[in-house]
């Protein structure tokens, strides 16, 4: 039995099929692909979100903690206490000289006048430093350094010579005469009583008396530091070859700081606290072993430079008295 005859009707009827399928199954791909791209889109958005609370939960903390360093941290207005040891190797003749004359003067011996302790205060462009040497329970003398005058306290100085030459020889008493009222004199006073340079003192600014940090400054400075939070804010801390760093971030602020071999650590971090927008050198600390400091930020300081000089006889008198002992003593 032969079949019934394929018309033209129906093979329209196929072909129509066929395409509609055609479309069906493209459109199905279509929409696959889609649901495909949106699900890789919304994971690579979960997973940005992701990375970004992880790195806001992460850092948040140290960007509010830097703006509290930003605000509080000026150099201006501080308390210190400063520990030095000094390589006399690296020091010039002019300094070398200034330490040979302490020590004629004082009594005292290289070794300890080469191993400092400074406390004082810094209130602006004024800085007080009371300078004592290894051993010393007292300070062997006092100086004010600021942009206008500089002054060095003389009385103490006088009575440490005073102390060393009459404690070798008592009848020497009537030598000395009684200080008068004024106890500080000028750094050039002082050159000319003691026969020495004092410009490297003259000419000394303190390195951070103007950095202002900013908050950026001071979140990259943070972020290199470990956290230690505190019963009231918070400590940082930095640990590594020649060097242990700590700022406390609590009312008063404080920063401490202690290095071996300072001029190398300080070249080690240059490159790492340039990144943070702090700018270093540690050539000038050459002539360091080691370094030690601790600096409470004070806003309530307030400094003055003694006024109220020695007289040039005063000043005179003790040159003289100097030339007579090197004569007795052939020093």
């Amino acid at each position: 039995m032969r079949g019934a005859p394929f018309s033209e009707r129906s093979f329209v009827f196929c072909a129509a099929a066929a395409a509609e399928w055609r479309a069906t199954v493209e459109q199905g791909e279509t929409k696959r692909k889609k649901h495909t791209g949106l699900k890789i889109f919304l994971a690579f958005l979960f997973l940005l979100l992701a990375v970004t609370a992880g790195v806001v939960i992460r850092f948040y903390p140290i960007y509010k903690e830097a703006g509290y360093m930003a605000d509080h941290f000026s150099f201006r207005k501080l308390d210190y206490i400063l520990e030095v040891r000094i390589d006399r190797s690296k020091l010039n003749k002019r300094q070398n000289l200034l330490l040979d004359t302490l020590a004629e003067v004082t009594g005292l011996t290289g070794g300890e006048l080469c191993h400092l302790t400074v406390q004082g205060s810094v209130d602006g462009d004024i800085i007080f430093a009371a300078i004592y040497p290894e051993g010393q329970k007292k300070p062997l003398t006092e100086v004010y350094l600021s942009d206008d005058l500089d002054v060095v306290n003389g009385a103490m100085l006088y009575s440490a010579m005073r102390e060393h030459i009459c404690g070798q020889n008592k009848t020497l008493d009537y030598l000395f005469p009684v200080w008068e009222n004024h106890r500080y004199m000028s750094l050039e006073q002082a050159e000319d009583m003691f026969g020495v340079d004092l410009s490297d003192l003259r000419d000394y600014k303190l390195p951070v008396r103007d950095m202002k940090l900013s908050r950026l400054q001071c979140f990259g400075i943070l972020v290199l530091m470990e956290r230690e939070k505190m019963e009231q804010g918070r400590n940082f801390c930095l640990q590594t070859e020649g060097l242990e760093a700590m700022l406390q971030l609590k009312e008063p602020a404080e920063v401490s700081i202690s290095m071996e071999d300072p001029e190398a650590v300080t070249d080690m971090l240059e490159d790492k606290l340039f990144r943070a927008g702090v700018r270093l050198s540690g050539e000038k600390l050459g002539m360091l072993k080691q370094l030690a400091v601790r600096a409470v930020i004070r806003e309530d300081l307030s400094l003055t430079v003694p006024e109220d000089l020695i007289s040039q006889k005063m000043v005179d008198v003790v040159k003289g008295i100097r030339v007579i002992i090197k004569g007795l003593f052939g020093k």
